[in-house]
C-alpha cells in the first residue's frame, strides 16, 4: 500500500531517497481493532520493482479473516487491502511491461 495523496514527482524522488520510501496506509494494531491512519517507510526500490501510487483500495473477505486471525497469529501493525487502483509512479531498472503514468 504503498503511497497515497503523493505526486508522480514525489514519488519518483521518494524512490531515490537513500532512507526509504514515506508511505500512508490504515492499519491495524491489534487483535480487533480498527483500521486508522498509519505512516511507514517502504524500502527503496529494487531493480525489479514498481511504484503505485494507490488512489483507491478495496477490502475482501480474506482481509477481514486476516485481521481477526481466522488464519493464525498475525505481526501488528498490518495494512490489509490488496485489490487497488492506481497509477504507476517509478519502475526500477529492470521493468520494461510498465512505464511511469500506466
Amino acid at each position: 500500500m504503498p503511497i497515497v495523496g503523493m505526486g508522480e514527482s514525489a514519488h519518483a524522488q521518494a524512490a531515490s531517497q537513500s532512507g526509504g520510501i514515506p508511505s500512508r496506509g490504515y492499519a491495524a494494531d491489534a487483535l480487533n481493532s480498527p483500521l486508522k491512519p498509519y505512516s511507514f517507510t517502504r524500502r527503496n526500490l529494487r531493480a525489479d520493482d514498481v511504484l503505485i501510487d494507490i488512489q483507491w483500495a478495496g477490502i475482501c473477505h480474506s482481509d477481514i479473516h486476516t485481521l481477526n486471525g481466522d488464519w493464525g497469529p498475525l505481526a501488528y501493525q498490518m495494512v490489509p487491502g490488496h485489490e487497488i487502483i492506481g497509477r504507476v509512479s517509478a519502475v526500477g531498472s529492470s521493468v520494461f511491461r510498465f512505464k511511469v503514468g500506466d
